[in-house]
């Protein structure tokens, strides 16, 4: 009975200890690369001391791993999680947490710069790894990034997964790439928000990305190093989806497969198809023949004497200068949309021609117009060179596809995820598709749920709309038509009115810009030299910032300390006197005479100075005759 009694002790003993050696582990890994990179020549000779203190401070620097704790009445405490310095290379960094748990993982460099990254810890899951990547000189900038793989997902039933490779690349290094996974949602106010589910240095030619979403959605799959190398491809992913990306050897050639049904449908129906892979290899090998030919004609240029930068710029322009000529955006998905063959004559010019010039502005010399650099940009005669044109046609096939799904599927989901995808976007003046486009809304918005509708469908759906008023007025807003009325606060609250400012003087430029507007900005030094050259003789600025705050604006004025009337329309593109304006992009300004007509519009600061000078250096010389 003892001898009974004692073979239960023990096992109730094994039992428990085999209890305990299960129980769920709560620690936590982290590991660290230290990856320097050597830069140029220039740069190395321009910054070799600070360099130097940099590179000494990153390779030894600590690494420190926080999380933020909701301890109510929106009051959040910063707690440290685990520390651990780099060595030789590598940091490892342990701990424990009781739950997943979203922290940052930092590197304090000095009082002004903070690298940094987010990740996801798992009690007892995989490792989290990252990588320090020290560039030496002073561009570009130091990075802190997860390293080949991102895992942001707590939920496993609305997990999806991202696996690249990108190994297909043999003409350009991709070992400092990152790759990316984003999508975008609209807020309460229309506003559009970027969602960021993952982004990865890529390690080895290849990186994984989990992400979490609630239903079938459009998401952008990215791959970039800097301006040397971006490609990009949308892919539906839903609930614990999987998507596999491979790139095909050049810029904008990734495939993205998948099991996921609404993923075959609306990407693979058009990427698998023979028309587009038999373009795809004439693309890709077009391009790469570009580039050898650009990398001989470097390796040359280095063994012979200097020759003149902007010369050689002219002569032999790069792919970035092609894309830029040829319009093309950075998204490769919204490319062909707006692609379409344009006439010689700008847009102004087209509704000058058509539409008869307004009552009280025959004066107006419209064959002075001075086109502006966007018109001039459509209307060359620049030849594109095959690699371009290939690339072009294949985001035709791909329109196409998404077109025809929009117009005519009978699931109102696919034609949704067709819309997202851009069927049926365009640029310029308004056509029929941009009309045809808003009638496919109006269709779904009738045949999906009300929640739906209202966060994926009626917000695109009215900034169309928003969108077509805008480029119609951009395109009846023509030199010799008169220019919208307007009444808007000062800083003081001072409401100033356009009619009046024009009562005063010969000519004002009204110029729309805000605080976060770099371009606008970059023409305050020059338009504070006309102010002061020609304020005196008739000419008046009234700028109008369209910042969403009061704030931004404020303290964006006293920065630059602005010298004539300074006035705004609060809240953005949509208010109403942008709207009336046609301001689809800033800096856009408007030179208009004491009658109110537009002389010229789009002006760049050298072309104003033109017609400033032309007008009153003119008009002293006559009063001193």
């Amino acid at each position: 009975m003892k001898k009974t009694l004692a073979s239960t002790a023990l096992l109730g003993i094994a039992v428990s200890v085999a209890a305990c050696s299960h129980a769920p582990s709560k620690t936590f890994q982290i590991v660290g690369h230290y990856i320097t990179v050597d830069p140029s020549i220039e740069e190395a000779t321009a910054s070799e001391e600070s360099s130097q203190e940099a590179i000494t401070t990153l390779s030894t620097a600590t690494v420190i791993v926080t999380d933020e704790v909701d301890k109510g009445n929106e009051s959040v405490e910063t707690i440290e999680l685990a520390t651990g310095a780099f060595v030789d290379g590598l940091v490892t960094i342990e701990g424990e947490i009781e739950q997943p748990t979203e922290v940052e993982i930092f590197v304090q460099v000095d009082e002004n710069t903070r690298l940094s990254t987010d990740a996801l810890l798992v009690p007892g899951g995989e490792e989290v790894t990252f990588a320090l990547v020290d560039h030496k000189g002073e561009y570009p900038p130091d990075q802190l990034l997860l390293y080949g793989v991102s895992r942001r997902a707590k939920d496993p039933q609305k997990k999806f997964t991202v696996s690249g490779d990108v190994s297909g690349v043999e003409l350009k290094d991709l070992s400092l790439a990152i790759a990316r996974v984003d999508s975008s949602r609209y807020n309460k106010d229309g506003s559009l928000q970027h969602v960021p589910h993952g982004y990865v240095l890529i390690r080895d030619n290849k990186f994984v990305i989990e992400g979490e979403v609630d239903e079938v959605m459009t998401v952008s799959i990215g791959i970039e190093k800097d301006w040397d190398f971006r490609s990009s491809r949308t892919a539906i992913v839903e609930p614990m989806s999987e998507i596999t990306v491979i790139s095909h050897g050049a810029p904008r050639t990734l495939v993205a497969t998948s099991t996921a049904s609404k993923h075959i449908e609306l990407v693979e129906s058009w990427q698998q198809s023979a028309e587009f892979m038999s373009k795809r290899r004439e693309y890709i090998a077009a391009w790469e023949a570009k580039e050898r030919l650009e990398q001989q004609q470097a390796a040359q240029h280095s063994i012979d004497k200097p020759i003149d930068s902007q010369s050689e710029a002219e002569e032999n322009p790069t792919s970035d200068d092609v894309a830029k000529a040829s319009g093309e955006t950075e998204d490769a998905e919204t490319e062909a949309n707006g692609s379409a063959e344009k006439e010689d004559t700008t847009v102004d010019e087209e509704m000058a021609s058509a539409a008869p010039v307004a009552d009280g502005c025959e004066h107006v010399p419209l064959d002075e117009v001075i086109p502006s650099p966007w018109d001039i940009a459509f209307s060359s005669n620049f030849s594109y060179p095959d690699w371009v044109l290939l690339r072009q046609e294949l985001g035709k096939i791909r329109s196409r596809t998404l077109e025809h799904i929009a117009e005519n599927s009978e699931d109102p989901i696919s034609a949704l995820l067709a819309m997202e995808m851009g069927a049926f976007r365009s640029i310029g003046p308004v056509t029929e598709t941009d009309h045809l486009a808003l009638a496919i809304y109006d269709r779904i918005a009738t045949q999906l749920d009300e929640d739906l509708v209202a966060r994926r469908v009626l917000p695109p759906r009215n900034a169309l709309a928003q969108r077509i008023v805008v480029r119609q007025n951009n395109e009846i807003l023509v030199p010799g038509q008169k220019a919208p009325g307007f009444s808007l606060p000062d800083l003081e609250g001072t409401n100033l009115a356009l009619y009046d400012v024009l009562d005063k003087n010969e000519l004002v430029f009204v110029d729309f810009w805000a605080s976060w507007c770099g371009p606008c900005i970059a023409t305050f030094p020059d338009l504070k030299k006309f102010y002061e050259d020609f304020n005196g003789d008739g000419f008046e600025i009234v700028v109008i910032s369209i910042d969403d705050t009061f704030e931004e604006w404020e303290e964006a004025s006293d920065e630059h300390d602005l010298p004539w009337p300074n006035i705004a329309d609060i809240g953005g593109f949509r208010q109403e006197t942008p709207t009336n304006y046609g301001v689809e992009s800033i800096p856009k300004g408007f030179l208009i005479d004491s009658k109110g007509c537009i002389l010229q519009k789009d002006l760049t600061t050298e072309s104003l100075e033109k017609v400033l000078v032309a007008q009153f250096t003119e008009e002293s010389v006559l009063s001193a005759e």
